[in-house]
């Protein structure tokens, strides 16, 4: 191996490193990495639950409220759950049957001891309790973590590439 390809697979390498490490500890606060129904969303069929992804756990003890247009709580309205991973939280309710809009609110507290709250709506255009539910991860299940996706596809890229300079070096005879 060339020493300038070396020297390229230790940068790349660090940097990855670098990326990996530092993307939860750059971020002092979590959010919300993912929200179903998501924010501005038309959604028709069943609707009888939200869900919130964090982008990094969050501590128990989080509320999420749905209410209608005239600022009423959906009807059945449970208590939040959050999932063993401590990144996905639920709360259910009765499937919605008015069309309308809704508003989300959501508070929660981020492992630092920040209280973050934030909200959003959705539109929901009909469909209703006999329609197949809309598809929501389990809060269970870890899910997909975006920054180790984006690093491990990175990393694929990068060995993908390195590899092919490789072998045009050595298809060159450049040692």
């Amino acid at each position: 191996m060339s020493r300038s390809l070396r020297l390229l697979v230790v940068c790349v390498s660090a940097l990855v490193a670098a990326v990996s490490l530092g993307a939860t500890a750059a971020s002092a606060h979590t959010e919300v990495q993912r929200a179903t129904p998501g924010p501005g969303e038309q959604v028709a069929g069943r609707v009888d639950q939200v869900e919130l992804v964090f982008l990094d756990p969050v501590q128990p003890g989080l509320d999420i409220e749905v209410v209608d247009g005239d600022d009423a709580p959906v009807a059945g309205l449970e208590s939040a759950r959050l999932g063993d991973d401590g990144r996905v939280a639920r709360v259910r309710f009765d499937a919605l049957t008015t069309i309308g809009s809704y508003v989300v609110t959501y508070g929660y507290t981020a492992l630092d001891g920040a209280r973050q709250r934030g909200s959003y709506s959705f539109r929901f255009t009909g469909g209703g309790a006999d329609e197949v539910p809309v598809g929501l991860a389990d809060p269970d299940d870890p899910g997909s973590a975006g920054v180790i996706g984006l690093v491990a596809f990175v990393s694929l890229a990068v060995a993908a590439g390195v590899a092919a300079r490789f072998r045009a070096q050595r298809a060159a005879g450049d040692d």
